[in-house]
């Protein structure tokens, strides 16, 4: 999937020192649970990510860089049509829209491709920007 500035596509193995950039910061972890992981977990997680169907990276066309991460999976009742929706981008890419940019075109699939009829999220009180 594209956007104007942006590329959503399945993870890639060659991935993995993008995806260290960010979830290896403490900063990261702010609103979200989990703690900051080392280059060996984050060489694993792009690799079982490549055959996942609910992580999806997020690139910038401009130079292909991995900036962030969607997680969007079905619920367990096919029937409901419920997706749910997170994110994690890297710090340094945050504050540029590139978040709503990328949850926008993934919802647009969400109802377009996959028959949703609703999409769900949910964010840490104490971070308006994610709201």
């Amino acid at each position: 999937m594209e956007t104007t500035r942006l590329i959503i596509r399945r993870f890639a193995e060659s991935d993995a020192s993008d995806l260290y950039a960010y979830l290896s910061l403490p900063e990261t972890y702010r609103f979200e649970p989990g703690k900051p992981i080392t280059m060996d977990e984050a060489k694993k997680m792009a690799r079982e990510r490549e055959t996942s169907d609910c992580f999806f990276a997020v690139a910038l066309k401009a130079t292909g860089a991995v900036i962030g991460h969607l997680y969007f999976e079905e619920h367990e009742s096919p029937e409901e049509g419920t997706w749910e929706l997170g994110y994690i981008f890297n710090p340094a890419y945050m504050n540029r829209g590139y978040c709503t940019e990328a949850a926008g075109r993934i919802i647009e699939y969400a109802f377009g491709t996959r028959g949703a009829r609703r999409v769900v999220a949910g964010c840490n009180a104490l971070n308006p920007a994610s709201w």
